[in-house]
């Protein structure tokens, strides 16, 4: 081997640090030029707040909206392809598009589909049928017709309505229909006795048809991105949109918190707060309760302080007035026991929280919890940090607004069933007439 003298050798040495420099630079920037001005086919169909073609003829809804971010963030230009379900996952299969709106992870999907990692939300099956018809559990489907949207993971997914009606043994007879809105009509023209639709889609609908919901909750699910199976532009694709999901998510103040507001609680802040009859006159007795307590507690130090000349006195009048204090708490423990019988005899559901969102009072827990349990805790000691998130904001906007908040949400219970339930969180308010906790009380849709 030929010997290489000093001055080659730091020739060699600067040469081999310049390709290194250069691979270091432009390496990212290939990367960077490969992400800008990407085109992305983005498939869409017809499925309101969801995704909708608007009177100006743009896409617009929760996925649109949300996918345009992203695209605006990352440098990347979208073609929407329009078709209907079936045709859109066709054309997802094939290649034809890159990309789908609205699809409801599952393990069978994910063996055909790409999926990214985050969820966008969540969404579950709710059966309507025709006002009047007496369908309030799924063996009241027995002998009836019932129309599914042909494809929908509701009607074909694993726990699907199709699968629950197998697996319950209900012989009833499946219409399959090209869109949810399609369901609609076939109920509103009673061509079929039921139908099967998502919620989101229902709550939105709901008013244009003569439909009417049962107590049929099904099927809860993740809702995300699909993309192209093994598509080699795929890692870009959901790096990109799970890292903006991500940071959407992880800011309350983005734009994903003001489309979940104006397309996903729309319909329900438009519903009436209703407070149950019986609230008002119990917390009227409560109020009685402590005023009369007060007002005990007044007289005893008066009388106190006017007979301090004679201590016999005084004694006898002090033991007195604990008789009549020890008889007072005891009435007032009796109150307080027909108050929790009373409300454990109701349908609904009644929490108190102090201003740190951390339970006082339970009555009827709805994670079959016992009420020690859940006292002096927050419900990030019962719930997934997901659905914990979601009720603390809710509850974060009634201590700052003093304003009653609508909600609907899934919980799981202690025997891990996930039953739906939707109330109201009210301010509660101290003797001056301050905000200093949370009051809520709600049903369980699966029971009303």
């Amino acid at each position: 081997m030929a010997n290489i003298n000093k001055d080659q050798f730091f020739s060699i040495s600067r040469s081999v640090l310049m390709v290194i420099l250069l691979i270091i630079i432009l390496v990212p920037m290939a990367s960077s030029l490969q992400n800008e001005d990407l085109a992305i086919r983005v498939g869409v169909y017809d499925n309101p707040p969801k995704v909708y073609l608007d009177e100006n003829g743009d896409w617009k809804g929760f996925f649109p909206e949300i996918i345009e971010l992203v695209a605006q963030n990352e440098s990347w230009n979208i073609e929407y392809v329009y078709g209907d379900w079936n045709t859109c996952l066709d054309r997802l299969e094939s290649g034809d598009i890159d990309v789908m709106v609205d699809v409801a992870y599952s393990e069978h999907r994910a063996e055909i589909y790409d999926f990214n990692n985050e969820t966008v939300f969540n969404n579950w099956g709710v059966v309507y049928t025709i006002p009047g018809r007496t369908i309030a559990s799924l063996t009241d489907l027995d002998g009836k017709t019932v129309a599914v949207m042909n494809g929908s993971i509701h009607a074909d997914g694993e726990r699907g309505i199709k699968a629950l009606a197998e697996e319950f043994d209900i012989n009833c007879t499946f219409v399959e229909v090209n869109s949810y809105e399609d369901v609609f009509v076939s109920i509103d023209s009673k061509s079929v006795d039921a139908g099967a639709v998502n919620r989101l889609f229902a709550e939105s609908e709901k008013n244009k048809f003569d439909v009417e919901r049962t107590n049929i909750i099904f099927n809860p699910i993740e809702l995300r991105f699909a993309f192209h199976k093994n598509a080699t532009i795929n890692p870009i694709l959901i790096e990109g949109i799970d890292r903006n999901l991500h940071e959407m998510k992880e800011d309350k103040n983005s734009q994903y918190y003001s489309l979940i507001d104006k397309y996903l609680l729309a319909e329900n802040d438009q519903q009436e707060v209703i407070i149950p009859g019986w609230v008002l006159p119990t917390f009227g007795f409560a109020v009685f309760v402590i005023v009369a307590l007060f007002l005990v507690s007044i007289t005893f130090k008066w009388q106190v302080n006017r007979k301090t000349e004679d201590l016999k006195m005084v004694n006898r009048n002090l033991e007195a007035e604990i008789e009549k204090h020890k008889n007072t708490e005891s009435k007032l423990r009796e109150s307080e026991s027909r108050f929790k019988i009373i409300a454990s005899n109701t349908p609904d559901y009644i929490v108190m929280h102090d201003k740190e969102l951390k339970y006082l009072f339970v009555v009827n827990s709805p994670l079959g919890l016992p009420e020690e349990e859940m006292i002096g805790k927050s419900d990030y000691s019962f719930l997934s940090e997901e659905v914990a998130d979601k009720l603390t904001r809710i509850k974060e906007e009634v201590l700052s607004t003093g304003k009653p908040q609508h909600f609907e949400s899934a919980l799981t219970s202690k025997d891990g069933n996930t039953e739906f339930f939707e109330g109201t969180y009210v301010p509660r308010y101290d003797k001056d007439d301050k905000i200093d906790g949370v009051i809520g009380y709600f049903r369980n849709n699966n029971k009303t």
